[in-house]
């Protein structure tokens, strides 16, 4: 993404919400959710300070920015179990300018 920051450029009236999780003043991550339709959104951005991977940060933002609602995420292929993890299922796969990705979805109900 350092070399490719418009691969995250988001305008503001498609993001439906922002989290950050935050420990004494330290962003220790933070996910982007993305408007679509009815009653889902887009996971569009997921990052977790790697000192801090495993810990549960990255499942809980997730768990957050779903509650109510059906989520879609198009997913590098080294964190598919993690979306697994997280009640994501693969509805197929995607080409993207950074190579194949999976397709997933997370139905609404947590």
């Amino acid at each position: 993404l350092v070399a490719n920051p418009d691969a995250i450029d988001l305008p503001p009236e498609h993001i439906a919400d922002t989290l950050v999780a935050d420990e004494a003043g330290r962003a220790l991550g933070f996910c982007v959710a993305s408007r679509t339709t009815g009653n889902s959104a887009e996971l569009d951005g997921l990052f977790v300070e790697p000192d801090v991977w495993r810990a549960g940060i990255g499942r809980a933002l997730v768990m957050a920015v779903a509650k109510g609602r059906a989520l879609t995420v198009v997913a590098n292929p080294n964190v598919l179990e993690f979306y697994t993890g997280c009640g994501f299922a693969t509805t197929g796969t995607t080409a993207t300018r950074f190579g194949p990705a999976i397709s997933m979805t997370r139905p609404s109900g947590d």
